[in-house]
């Protein structure tokens, strides 16, 4: 019924994208991380000597694509000693600085043969032996091939583990930013209200605008990544733009969204001063929030708040399905304050390898028993410094 074809070089990858996109626009895993686009671009900027391509397509019906499987093999050493081949999505890295935020990563299957396709690659993987391990990061864990996968996994005997599991929030939106509002607890109505009062009777002339042609981009993604950058250096850590390649793929990518009508890129400015901004993708009738940047050298107000709320109600009137705000960090506790709707994202590994399937479950183990220890562990900790505080009084 299927035929399975690998793509391996860079020159066959690039000649993909019209197909690629048209199925993906047929798929019920259309999302922006899965288009050609984002994916060719992470791999021009990412790929390194220990990397391959392993594209699978599926196809049927003379040629017909019906599939599309966006992998790339990772050559490693487990432990630092054995090699071992590890299969992974195209977008996502489990080490090393400037990782991408590639989410709902999944298989691109035309729709009504997910499950069909899932299982046909599946076995295909299996009986070609195409790697030592799988690793397939931030999928939903709704998804058919993150369950089937598990299943087939659990079929064939082999070990498999979920990694890393994490909340989506999202917005399903209303029809109107009033009833969006009714929705939320009474203190975050109130504070919403209350800070656009504010900005409304401060004095300074505010000035909320999209970048709207390619001229300006540039110098406005110039200083959005100084806005970011701000904002995590004045919690002393590093901003998402001090790796050089996470820069330089953004700089790639922002200029194809633009060409293509899927970049939001908002500033809220007062009195010409840029004191928040954001970058959204727009793609499929929906918002993703991706990254933002907020002034923190003075000045009063919750200019990130503020920003957030008028790209709600915005998105609101544009009539879209759904505001994204991605995965939540440990420093994300404030996007609960928008919704109590989320989706759970996870990493999914899997392994038949004897030497890699004893590895894996010892680290298991050992993280295990970790987390188990590590309350007490910190409140030795706790106890030790307040000791010694007790000693120099």
């Amino acid at each position: 019924m299927y035929h399975c074809r690998l793509i391996n070089r860079s020159e066959e990858f690039v000649l993909l994208e019209e197909k690629w996109n048209s199925l993906l626009s047929n798929s019920s895993s259309n999302n922006f991380f899965l288009r050609w686009e984002w994916l060719w671009n992470w791999w021009e900027v990412f790929e390194t000597g220990d990397m391959e391509l392993c594209i699978l397509l599926i196809e049927k019906e003379k040629g017909k694509v019906v599939g599309i499987a966006p992998f790339y093999l990772l050559r490693r050493l487990l432990g630092g000693i054995y090699p071992v081949k590890r299969l992974m999505f195209l977008g996502t890295q489990t080490e090393g600085p400037g990782s991408i935020g590639s989410e709902y990563m999944n298989i691109i299957c035309r729709e009504g043969e997910e499950e069909s396709i899932a299982q046909y690659l599946f076995d295909q993987i299996v009986s070609h032996n195409f790697c030592d391990e799988i690793y397939l990061s931030k999928m939903d864990t709704s998804s058919i091939a993150f369950n089937l996968f598990k299943k087939l996994a659990a079929r064939e005997r082999f070990l498999s583990m979920v990694f890393n599991e994490s909340k989506s929030p999202y917005i399903s939106l209303p029809s109107a930013w009033e009833e969006y509002l009714n929705g939320l607890s009474s203190s975050m109505r109130y504070k919403i209200r209350n800070e656009r009062r504010k900005l409304e009777k401060s004095t300074g002339n505010v000035v909320i605008r999209n970048t709207c042609d390619e001229i300006k981009l540039s110098s406005d993604f110039q200083e959005f990544m100084r806005l970011h950058q701000t904002r995590w250096l004045s919690r002393n850590m590093g901003g998402a733009f001090s790796s050089v390649k996470f820069t330089l793929f953004h700089k790639k990518v922002v200029s194809s969204l633009m060409k293509s009508g899927y970049l939001d890129l908002i500033f809220l400015s007062v009195d010409g001063k840029n004191k928040a901004a954001m970058y959204n993708i727009i793609y499929n009738n929906k918002v993703y929030f991706y990254l933002s940047g907020l002034d923190t050298n003075g000045g009063k107000g919750s200019f990130g708040l503020l920003l957030h709320g008028y790209c709600i109600e915005e998105a609101i009137k544009r009539g879209m399905d759904e505001y994204d705000f991605m995965l939540k960090g440990k420093l994300d506790g404030y996007k609960d304050q928008w919704t109590k709707d989320h989706r759970v994202l996870a990493d999914l590994y899997i392994t038949k390898h004897g030497i890699t399937k004893q590895y894996m479950r010892a680290r298991a183990v050992v993280r295990s028993c970790y987390h188990r220890v590590k309350p007490f562990i910190i409140l030795s900790s706790v106890m030790q410094r307040k000791k010694g505080s007790e000693g120099l009084t």
